[in-house]
């Protein structure tokens, strides 16, 4: 409940409120009388005088834009509070964008001036080496492996066409690359395996060398899996007559057969059945862990082989011809035993057919295979076909330039066309690659047809120099008994 007022109370509240309502009206009064002046604007100057405004912050606002920060708090501006976002530098975001390089420029003239002497911050310097060093590393990597990618391409390529030289060099290459990189290519290995198998080029070197790569390529559990059991199989095989050979070897280098000339049938003899016994011994096999060691049969095809070189080396024909074909029959696959051999006797014999089966398998086998060539060479001069003779010798020097042999083909089979300029230029080759008395004496022959008596002359020397003597053919032809073309046609259709 309020308290009641009394009337004098109530009258000096009035007398407040009166004086409160005269003072507003005396200020509203001096206000009105402050802008007076409005009362005198027409709607036009009120619009001028607002244009001309706008202007003047416009023009204030882009002198602004453009002043520096110094002249900014110069001037009573702060950058924290005044300066808009799209303004600010893009580099630091604190200072405004020096307009004086260009309306589009983006950075502080702090920020410009440190960027042009400084381009290239160290930790950026760092970063940017890094990043080239990395991008060098990828690009040789790259080339390297795609060299190697395309060496095992090329050599798949060459294997399926059977030149099998050609195939082992890109894949040798390969292997050699990822032997760099502590890595090795199974499939490329194992391929040079198969060749090195089918070919041997470097006999008894090829097979250690066949031995290694296997040891090198396959696991010891690897080689007891079926999946490779055939290279298991050739490991063995190639052990064997690996040390069946170092056993024929050791008694070829017996003292009692040091001065053996092949005359002392005696000596012969006693030198076959040394190697006859050797049949009944047996050679250590070591397994691919070095673990264990296996006896085994030594091998007959080996000895064999090595009883029929030296028959041949003594012109024991006969034997020669029946231990080769017994080669054939141990070892069919190894051609490289065998089948040139037999080849050029079923030739001198006039077995064609046969010869030229021979041929046929050692193309078929290797097309990079020089025995191929100088075998199917020699059997069309034997043919009197001289020009597709002179051929295959052509093609034989074309996948092997430097194997003196071709080039001793090629001029034998100038010799049956008539084209004895050709055939001295062929047979002078042979003898710039090595001196050895078959191109000697075929050099005699090409010599004499062309009148050089001189050149004749100094070519039985060099035989003579070498330890050698003429052939029995070869005086039977300076004798005049037989022709330059019958001696390379008929009989074995050799110098020898």
């Amino acid at each position: 409940m309020r308290d009641k007022k009394t009337k004098g109370e109530l009258e000096s509240v009035q007398d407040m409120a009166a004086k409160i309502i005269d003072d507003k009206v005396l200020s509203e009064d001096r206000v009105a009388s402050a802008m007076n002046k409005t009362s005198e604007y027409s709607n036009d100057d009120l619009s001028l005088e607002l244009e001309q405004l706008a202007l003047t912050f416009k023009n204030e606002y882009e002198k602004a834009k453009n002043m520096t920060p110094d002249e900014l708090e110069q001037n009573g501006f702060s950058e924290e509070n005044s300066i808009p976002e799209e303004d600010l530098c893009q580099c630091c975001g604190e200072r405004v964008k020096d307009r004086s390089y260009g309306q589009n420029h983006e950075y502080c003239d702090v920020c410009t001036e440190a960027m042009r002497r400084y381009p290239f911050s160290i930790p950026t310097l760092i970063l940017a080496v890094a990043v080239v060093f990395v991008a060098v590393v990828s690009v040789l990597n790259f080339a390297v492996d795609y060299k190697i990618y395309e060496n095992v391409k090329q050599g798949d390529e060459y294997y399926a066409q059977g030149k099998l030289y050609s195939a082992y060099y890109e894949y040798n290459d390969a292997a050699s690359a990822l032997k760099e990189q502590n890595s090795v290519s199974k499939t490329a290995s194992l391929k040079m395996v198969d060749i090195l198998y089918d070919t041997m080029p470097q006999g008894v070197s090829s097979m250690s060398q066949l031995v290694t790569l296997i040891d090198s390529t396959l696991t010891p559990a690897e080689l007891n899996m079926p999946i490779y059991k055939e290279y298991a199989d050739m490991r063995t095989k190639s052990l064997i007559i690996y040390g069946t050979l170092q056993k024929v070897y050791a008694v070829t280098e017996n003292e009692e057969y040091a001065d053996f000339d092949g005359k002392d049938e005696k000596v012969y003899e006693a030198m076959t059945s040394d190697l006859e016994d050797i049949l009944g011994e047996k050679v250590s096999v070591i397994s691919a862990d070095s673990e264990t060691t296996q006896k085994a049969n030594c091998s007959e095809a080996a000895v064999r082989w090595y009883q029929s070189m030296l028959a041949y080396s003594l012109g024991k024909n006969d034997e020669f011809y029946a231990y080769m074909n017994r080669v054939a029959e141990l070892e069919p696959d190894l051609l490289w035993l065998y089948a040139y051999q037999l080849g050029s006797v079923e030739l001198q014999l006039g077995n064609i057919d046969k010869a030229t089966e021979y041929a046929d398998k050692l193309y078929k086998n290797n097309l990079d295979s020089a025995d191929a060539y100088e075998l199917y060479s020699s059997i069309y001069r034997m043919q009197n076909q001289p020009d597709k003779a002179i051929q295959w010798a052509k093609d034989g020097i074309a996948i092997e330039p430097n194997f003196p042999d071709f080039y001793r083909a090629l001029a034998m089979a100038y010799v049956v066309k008539g084209d004895y300029d050709s055939a001295k230029e062929a047979v002078d080759t042979a003898l710039q690659i090595d001196q050895y008395v078959n191109a000697y004496e075929t050099a005699i022959v090409i010599e004499n047809e062309l009148g050089n008596d001189d050149k004749v002359e100094e070519y039985k020397k060099a035989i003579e120099d070498m330890d050698a003597k003429l052939s029995d053919k070869i005086k039977s032809y300076l004798k005049g008994e037989i022709s330059a073309k019958d001696m390379f046609t008929k009989g074995t259709g050799e110098v020898e």
